[in-house]
């Protein structure tokens, strides 16, 4: 599929992609740019008053994540259209024996940028099944509430020795300040994590974190041929919708909302247009109707999102796994 690309004058690298996000919204929607909120996606997942402890919020935030991981592995169904691809949790099978026989025989850090247990768990086992050696877990958030919950599980099968955690944003951490010697790293970064940032700002921060020879595993919901069906259903998934309505809790307390989701394309800071799925939620402020965004996440096509990861040279693919549907990729890429 041809990438749109807008003239170099009208790429303003300088514009946030939440910035960005309230252009589309005022274009397609028709709402005043001055009747919309932003929330930052990072605002979710920390206190700037106390970044480094839990809170119920916190809590129950990394809780609706937890379940919606535990839900999507444990349906056989799931991402399936009964063209005899694979599910969620085939494809999740798939990248991690594709990352068990690249490491095999060999002792590797293994990093998650974004840390939950149940695709974590799920990895790790197979890794050690079959024959790889884990020299660390280092869990990289900014969300305090994932330390007790990730340790608890991760002693099941991890000696807790070597069990770390990073309370800091992803840009700030380096795979080299844990690195011993020539061990590799796996890093991962589940749970569309990626994109919640620009792609320039994304591509940045993760060429830094890697360093030669490790391998990344994202997943990435990605926008199908056949449009966004799937994309909205996931957002109009219960806990998704619990999520939006506490994000819009935290700042407009019981205010009575609509959830609404919408997919609109955005125009990024490299010229692109992506499409976006942009959660919100709709309330009255005296005699006005506004919106509070509560998420925004760019949904790249598959061909987009190669072209992301091995922007600059910096990584090179070397494994994929889609799901039937063609709604959500799991993909390996080695830094270079």
């Amino acid at each position: 599929m041809q990438t749109h690309r807008h003239p170099p004058a009208a790429v303003e690298e300088e514009i946030p992609l939440g910035g960005r996000i309230r252009r589309a919204l005022t274009h397609h929607i028709g709402f005043a740019g001055s009747d919309i909120d932003i929330q930052e996606n990072k605002v979710k997942y920390f206190n700037p008053a106390n970044p480094l402890s839990p809170d119920s919020n916190l809590e129950e935030v990394f809780g609706l994540m937890r379940g919606l991981n535990r839900a999507a592995l444990a349906d056989p169904h799931l991402c399936r259209n009964g063209d005899g691809g694979y599910s969620f949790s085939e494809a999740l099978s798939d990248a991690a024996e594709a990352a068990a026989i690249r490491f095999a025989g060999r002792e590797i850090h293994y990093v998650e940028l974004g840390p939950e247990p149940t695709k974590t768990t799920f990895i790790l086992r197979r890794l050690i099944e079959r024959g790889v050696g884990i020299a660390s877990y280092v869990g990289v958030d900014i969300n305090p509430a994932s330390v007790a919950a990730m340790r608890e599980d991760l002693c099941a099968i991890l000696d807790p020795e070597k069990i770390r955690h990073r309370v800091t944003p992803f840009e700030r951490f380096r795979v080299d300040e844990i690195r011993a010697g020539e061990t590799p790293a796996l890093v991962t970064m589940l749970g569309f994590q990626e994109g919640n940032e620009d792609p320039l700002t994304a591509s940045a921060w993760l060429q830094r974190i890697a360093g030669p020879g490790d391998i990344v595993l994202a997943e990435m919901q990605v926008m199908p041929d056949t449009g966004s069906e799937a994309v909205m259903n996931f957002y109009r998934h219960p806990l998704m919708t619990r999520f939006s309505r506490l994000a819009f809790e935290r700042v407009q307390g019981l205010t009575p909302s609509l959830g609404r989701v919408f997919v609109l394309p955005v125009t990024v800071s490299d010229g692109q247009t992506i499409e976006a799925a942009i959660m919100c939620e709709e309330y009255t402020a005296g005699d006005k109707r506004r919106l509070f965004v509560s998420n925004f996440c760019l949904k790249y096509r598959i061909e987009q999102y190669r072209r992301h990861r091995e922007r600059e040279g910096r990584f090179g693919v070397c494994h994929e796994a889609l799901t039937d549907d063609r709604s959500v990729l799991f993909q390996l890429a080695r830094r270079a």
